[in-house]
């Protein structure tokens, strides 16, 4: 089987997300920045917010919090596990880089996502040439929170490199992103009274790549749909609003949590084990793991790599 993967240019996405809900008849307020939560009985009412040089407030039946790691709206209602410790949080960044070499000796990568592992380009975690055109990539790394020196230092260590040099050499930095990725558990409660936390706010990011959006996405319709059915309901406490959070947990943990375990189970291995994992299994393994079936996949690696049964046993029931 083929393993697909999808490029989304963020400026754009995001913006057409705005479109649409505009069209829908949401008010978009760009660049605005939420400071506080109104906050009444120990309900959240509505938001503080700065917009346009100016302090304002909008009242509401509930607001949902999608503000991303450290969620800034998650901790002002009282979610103290919206914060994630160093050893549950990854650091990324990433270059979009123009005039990229994406073919060499006759092959062509710009349709090819290209990672790269081991503790030389990134301890716990990899780096990466995701292709947006015939010559456009963006080239990041995302490390380990426990890990030193910074994200900056590992990924201008792989684009100085020599190995790198004749693709990358000649390539100029257009845009730069990059921050915090929670890799842990999600937040314990998703919820509370007028009071929604969804997306990366809510730590719902695959523990094993730190990809976000898909599991975004998802999480956003489920609050969404939940959020819309309790307003017109004018049920907004807590006990209502939790109906998320059991349809979250329905559809997601099976497969998150198995990856959140198998995260835990890869930081106890070294470079040497993964090359002899990588030379072991084949792209219909990889397809297995990627699905959440561990077993045949331990089963295999452990024939040729008998050392590694205590740090494997574990995905075996899984």
């Amino acid at each position: 089987p083929e393993t697909k993967g999808y490029v989304l240019d963020r400026k754009v996405f995001d913006k057409d997300l705005a479109k649409d809900a505009a069209r829908a008849g949401a008010s978009v307020f760009s660049k605005a920045e939420v400071y506080d939560l109104i906050q009444e009985g120990g309900k959240v009412k509505g938001v503080r917010f700065y917009f346009d040089g100016k302090k304002r407030e909008v009242r509401s039946k509930i607001v949902i919090a999608a503000d991303g790691a450290e969620s800034v709206m998650a901790r002002l209602a009282g979610m103290r596990d919206a914060t994630s410790t160093l050893y549950d949080t990854d650091y990324g960044i990433e270059y979009e880089m123009a005039n990229v070499r994406l073919e060499e000796n006759g092959k062509d990568y710009s349709d090819l996502i290209e990672l790269f592992f081991g503790r030389e380009w990134a301890p716990r975690g990899y780096t990466w040439i995701f292709p947006k055109g015939k010559d456009v990539a963006n080239i990041g790394v995302g490390i380990g929170g426990l890990e030193a020196p910074n994200a900056i230092h590992y990924l201008h260590k792989f684009l100085a490199d020599p190995r790198m040099k004749h693709r990358l050499g000649n390539a100029s930095i257009i845009a730069t992103k990059g921050g915090a990725i929670p890799v842990c558990q999600p937040i314990k409660e998703f919820v509370k009274d007028g009071f929604m936390v969804t997306g990366t706010a809510a730590h719902q990011v695959d523990p094993i790549h730190g990809g976000g959006i898909g599991l975004a996405m998802n999480a956003g319709r489920i609050a969404g749909t939940v959020a819309a059915e309790c307003a017109l309901e004018n049920k907004v406490d807590a006990a209502s609003l939790d109906r998320y959070k059991k349809i979250w947990y329905d559809e997601e943990w099976g497969k998150f949590g198995k990856r959140l375990t198998l995260r835990k189970v890869l930081e106890k291995m070294n470079d040497d084990d993964f090359n002899a994992i990588i030379g072991t299994i084949t792209d219909e393994d990889i397809d297995l793991v990627l699905k959440g079936s561990f077993a045949p996949v331990v089963q295999k690696v452990l024939v040729k790599r008998p050392q590694l049964l205590k740090v494997l046993s574990v995905l075996v029931n899984l």
